[in-house]
C-alpha cells in the first residue's frame, strides 16, 4: 500500500510539466483530451501504487463523491494532512479544481496541482505549487495510506514534508504529528524547502531538540542560525537557508538513525 510520502514524492517530480490546458500526458495516459487536474492527481495515484485508495477520474466531482462513499470525505480544511486530496471552488458553484496537499504556508493551503498556472486558476497547462486562501477549499478526500514506514526509510527528495518531520520527532523523542510548530512566518526563507510548518507562538520542542544537537541557542524558532548550524554539521554549503540540498543531506542522516 503507498504512503503520503509516495504520493508526494511522485507529484513533486512534475513540478514544471507544461502542456496546454486539455491536453498532454496525462491525458494521454487517461485516454481523454479535457482538462487534466484530476488526470493528474490519477496517474500520481497509478504510479505510487495508490490506485485503491485514490480515485482514477477526470471529472473532479465525481473524485469527492468516491471519497464521500468511503467515508473518507472531508468538508473545509481542519484537519488537512500531506497526502490528502483537496478539492475547490472558484466560484462555479461547484468542485472544480483538485491538487494534492502538501502543507501550510502563513495560513495558506499548499498543493501540487496539475493544469493550473501562475494566477492559481485551474486551466494554465502546468503542474506547480500553489498556496491559496482556505476559502477556495470545498474539502478533501484522506485516502488510506500506510503508516508503516518502507524497509530503506524516508525518501531523499529534498522536501521535508510529514515523513521526515514524524522521523525526526521519532528520533528526537518529541510527539509525533508530522509538523513544526510555533513558528515565526518571518523565518520562512530560512527553512523553505521545510513544507509542513505551523505559525503561530511558542516554538517547538522539535527545534529545540535540534538547536541543542547542533549547540545554538534552545529558542525552539528555526532561523537563519538554526539552518547554518544544521548546515555545519551536515557538511552541506552553511548559507542560512535550509533548501533541498539541505534537506536531502537531512533525509540521508535521519536515515541513518541521527537527528542531525
Amino acid at each position: 500500500m503507498a504512503t503520503a510520502s509516495d504520493v508526494l514524492r511522485i507529484a513533486r517530480s512534475q513540478l514544471g510539466y507544461t502542456a496546454t490546458s486539455t491536453s498532454g500526458k496525462f491525458c494521454d495516459w487517461y485516454g481523454l483530451k479535457g482538462y487534466w487536474c484530476a488526470m493528474f492527481v490519477s496517474w500520481v495515484a497509478a504510479q505510487a501504487g495508490a490506485t485503491a485508495i485514490i480515485p482514477r477520474h477526470s471529472y473532479t466531482p465525481t473524485g469527492a463523491v468516491w471519497f464521500k462513499q468511503r467515508g473518507r470525505w472531508h468538508s473545509g480544511t481542519r484537519g488537512l494532512t500531506p497526502g490528502d486530496i483537496v478539492y475547490f471552488d472558484f466560484g462555479l458553484g461547484r468542485i472544480s479544481h483538485v491538487g494534492i496537499f502538501e502543507g501550510w504556508n502563513r495560513g495558506r493551503v499548499v498543493t501540487i496541482d496539475g493544469n493550473t498556472g501562475a494566477s492559481g486558476g485551474r486551466s494554465g497547462g502546468r503542474v506547480l505549487r500553489r498556496a491559496r486562501a482556505p476559502r477556495y477549499v470545498v474539502g478533501y478526500g484522506r485516502p488510506a495510506y500506510t503508516t508503516q514506514p518502507a524497509a530503506s526509510g524516508i525518501a531523499v527528495d529534498g522536501w521535508a514534508g510529514a515523513a521526515t518531520i514524524r522521523r525526526a520527532q521519532q528520533l528526537a523523542r518529541t510527539p509525533i504529528d508530522g509538523y513544526i510548530s510555533g513558528q515565526w512566518k518571518g523565518n520562512k526563507k530560512a527553512h523553505w524547502a521545510v513544507v509542513v510548518m505551523r505559525y503561530g507562538r511558542g516554538g517547538s520542542t522539535l527545534v529545540r531538540r535540534i538547536q541543542a544537537a547542533a549547540g545554538v541557542s534552545q529558542d525552539g524558532h528555526w532561523g537563519k542560525a538554526t539552518s547554518r548550524a544544521m548546515q555545519r554539521r551536515l557538511g552541506v554549503t552553511q548559507d542560512g537557508y535550509f533548501g533541498n540540498q539541505s534537506v536531502k543531506a537531512w533525509q540521508r542522516r535521519l536515515n541513518a538513525g541521527k537527528l542531525i
